[in-house]
């Protein structure tokens, strides 16, 4: 089992719920969404959780887990670089990433609102997913221009961090 699944963007007949992801992956690629005030230390540091650097956009009413980094499909993960656009300023960055999904687990929030159990229900109905440890596999790092996710500033595409 070594292959890579990239979800699909969500088309205008495609709900997020009809998702459906191969059985036989070992890894997938993932979305990070965050302003580009912290592009030097992501890319030198990879994501960290909340409790390591203290940043998170979240404001919901179940608590989140500190101690995770939150991944999603790229369409959610505009949305969260729009929230850190408006927290934190400067331009709204997305971070593809590769990950082993050995070290994923469920949003708790799709847990405990859905009743989603493992990471590919919580992606499937949620469009996110939680990831133990810090992520440095960084794929890409998009800042973009403006309002508009076709403006785009500036493409990093690192060597994988170690």
């Amino acid at each position: 089992m070594t292959a890579t699944y990239e979800c699909p963007p969500l088309e205008n007949n495609l709900n997020m719920d009809e998702l459906v992801i191969p059985k036989d992956i070992s890894r997938v690629v993932l979305y990070h969404g965050t302003s580009s005030k912290f592009r030097d230390e992501i890319l030198t540091k990879g994501l960290r959780s909340r409790n390591q650097t203290g940043n998170s956009v979240y404001d919901g009413h179940i608590a989140s887990d500190e101690t995770l980094v939150y991944l999603a499909r790229k369409e959610v993960a505009e949305g969260a670089a729009s929230l850190a656009l408006d927290k934190y300023g400067e331009d709204r960055t997305v971070v593809a990433v590769e990950v082993d999904i050995s070290h994923l687990v469920e949003d708790e929030d799709v847990r405990k609102i859905f009743g989603a159990t493992g990471w590919r229900e919580s992606l499937r109905l949620n469009g996110t997913c939680a990831h133990n440890g810090p992520v440095n596999s960084i794929k890409q790092l998009v800042v973009y221009n403006g309002d508009s996710f076709t403006d785009i500033k500036e493409v990093v595409t690192p060597n994988p961090l170690n």
